[in-house]
């Protein structure tokens, strides 16, 4: 747990020193992190991203969470292979200060962020706070480098870190995902 801490304050420390940041949130607390979450102007939804469109690839397990479609940007042009998100939670932006959000990841429409025990029959419930898809799964903030001078500062924020994983890396577009955020944070 001390190596991820230090890990993680050296990577916020070249992060506000101009730096760019590849964030990969997972659902639940964000282990002292929700003041950067503040501070960009960030916010996690409640629960799991449930998505009924799963099923159509022979996937049973609600907690899988379908992009299909991209944006026209430069880390996601040309992508065309669909990615899976296994427990991945939504995200919410209202950037401060200079900082510009675009959202990169979305579910599809038959999604929602499922607050309540993922067995049995679950359905949407809008007075739980449960929002129905399309969901933000990713998004890309960027701003003028607050040195001064270089290249724009830029931070990619997904909303689960096991697509990631050895587990998942080899579903659908996963690595080609993976390689394009990093090479977009890196230029």
């Amino acid at each position: 747990y001390l190596d991820r801490w230090a890990a993680g304050v050296v990577s916020l420390f070249i992060f506000w020193s101009g730096g760019n940041l590849l964030w990969l949130a997972e659902p639940g607390e964000q282990q002292g992190l929700e003041p950067l979450l503040q501070a960009l102007g960030l916010r996690l939804l409640p629960g799991l991203v449930v998505d009924a469109n799963v099923r159509a690839l022979g996937i049973d397990d609600p907690s899988f969470a379908l992009v299909s479609r991209y944006p026209e940007h430069p880390l996601t042009e040309g992508l065309q292979s669909a990615s899976l998100f296994p427990k991945a939670v939504a995200l919410e932006a209202q950037p401060a200060g200079d900082w510009q959000a675009s959202p990169v990841l979305q579910t599809l429409e038959a999604s929602w962020n499922e607050t309540g025990p993922l067995r049995g029959e679950i359905r949407r419930e809008p007075e739980a706070g449960e929002r129905a898809g399309p969901l933000t799964l990713g998004l890309v903030l960027t701003r003028p480098n607050p040195s001064g001078d270089g290249p724009e500062q830029r931070l990619a924020i997904v909303g689960d870190g096991d697509f990631l994983s050895n587990a998942y890396l080899g579903n659908a577009g996963n690595l080609e995902l993976g390689l394009r955020l990093l090479r977009w944070l890196s230029r």
